[in-house]
């Protein structure tokens, strides 16, 4: 039985060996993880925009952790971050057209209230743009179904019939580098399409500001995600 320490290091480990197994795979997806906490000018907001700053620090977070759990073999993880980066993706976004904290808290500060604002986001959402909101259903339903509830195809990523007493069990899922290539573009991909959204609307509420060269950074990042996916997809697996 491993100890939390002696898990953290193979988990180190797993970090410093993963730019060599996964390659540009790897890159790509750092560099636009990365990316979400640069585009903006944070320099520049206005007060109407702190409320979604608070939203888009937990997004970058998650999806910091997303990264993480996807290279450290993580997959349930992986999807449950994944999910909480969209759903707090939709209320920073939200924020710009709402940027009152009363909007969120009119009364109580409840769940229940929260819960008539992330309805009213949605809602919003359905109406100006939907196109990403239809994306970010579809992706919180395969979320649901395949990563980010339990169930019998993810906790098997970590049980194997086999050993001594019949069945050994791991902290880690089994290893799969196609696997965990397709993630990390995955991850790099929904991310690209978060800056996207984010830069439109913030032409209609200019609260915040995108950074000077953004857009060239993003093409770059763009094109080479559609590259690993043609890569990924086009070519016989390792």
């Amino acid at each position: 039985m491993l100890t939390i320490e002696e898990l953290s290091e193979i988990e180190h480990e797993e970090i410093i060996s993963a730019r060599s197994k996964y390659n540009n795979f790897f890159t790509n997806a750092k560099e636009i993880v990365e990316f979400t906490n640069q585009f903006l000018d944070q320099y520049s907001n206005k007060q109407e925009s702190y409320l979604f700053f608070m939203f888009y620090s937990q997004m970058n977070i998650s999806l910091k952790l997303a990264f993480l759990s996807i290279v450290r073999r993580h997959d349930a993880q992986t999807g449950m971050n994944i999910r909480y980066a969209l759903e707090t993706a939709v209320l920073a976004m939200y924020a710009l057209k709402n940027p009152t904290i009363e909007e969120y808290y009119k009364e109580s500060g409840s769940a229940e209230e929260l819960g008539k604002v992330k309805k009213a986001a949605n809602n919003w959402f359905d109406t100006k743009y939907k196109e990403f909101s239809d994306n970010v259903k579809n992706l919180k339903v395969q979320l649901s179904n395949h990563m980010a509830h339990a169930n019998l195809s993810q906790v098997i990523n970590s049980f194997s019939l086999s050993g001594r007493e019949g069945f050994e069990t791991s902290f880690f899922d089994s290893e799969d580098v196609d696997k965990t290539k397709e993630r990390l573009r995955w991850l790099g991909n929904i991310c690209l399409s978060i800056i996207v959204q984010i830069v439109e609307i913030s032409r209609e509420y200019p609260h915040i500001q995108p950074a000077d060269g953004y857009k060239e950074k993003l093409i770059r990042l763009a094109l080479e995600n559609q590259r690993l996916t043609e890569e990924l997809y086009h070519h016989p697996k390792s």
